[in-house]
């Protein structure tokens, strides 16, 4: 090809007027080993364009082979889920039944402790007043807390009285002149 042709193709390249033919063409004449020393600048050019179709190729070729895989493992783990949807469903299943079994077996055999209703009525009398004195023997090892409260609340009044008087300080703002 003639350096016009290629100048003129190159024109017609760069005012996107060119067919695929003519683009083609282009490719082919920078491809060669010599071309012509005044258009050796756009050799780089086109060199990155046949770089960039085979990029844009193994882009295409690797997206496919990833649709390829993703497919093949979303059908196999489909395979999985539903198995494991269908197992856990038995478990399930034998877990309500065998809780069933046990809760009724445990209704059937409730009997009473007491036979007597008063003699019921005074041992229930002494758990609570065993489980008070606990809780009030707990509850005396507090008291040294509440006075260090009760200690506490005259100091608390005066700090919000004072916080009360300081607010129209800190409503002054030191960069206005008087």
């Amino acid at each position: 090809m003639r350096t016009s042709e290629v100048k003129a193709l190159l024109q017609k390249y760069f005012e996107a007027e060119t067919s695929l033919q003519e683009e083609r063409q282009l490719k082919e004449y920078f491809s060669q080993a010599e071309t012509d020393p005044e258009l050796e600048l756009y050799r780089e050019f086109f060199d990155g364009l046949t770089t960039a179709d085979v990029a844009e190729r193994d882009r295409i070729l690797e997206n496919e082979i990833m649709d390829y895989i993703l497919e093949k493992e979303s059908g196999s783990k489909s395979r999985y889920r539903q198995m494991w949807l269908t197992v856990s469903g038995i478990a399930a299943s034998l877990l309500i039944a065998v809780s069933g079994m046990l809760y009724y077996q445990q209704q059937q055999s409730f009997r009473d402790t007491f036979t007597d209703p008063d003699e019921a009525l005074a041992y229930a009398q002494h758990t609570l007043q065993f489980i008070s004195s606990r809780y009030n023997q707990g509850m005396s090892a507090l008291e040294p807390v509440q006075s260090v409260q009760n200690a506490v609340y005259p100091l608390e009044n005066s700090l919000q009285i004072i916080s009360r008087g300081l607010e129209p300080v800190r409503n002054i703002r030191m960069d206005q002149p008087e």
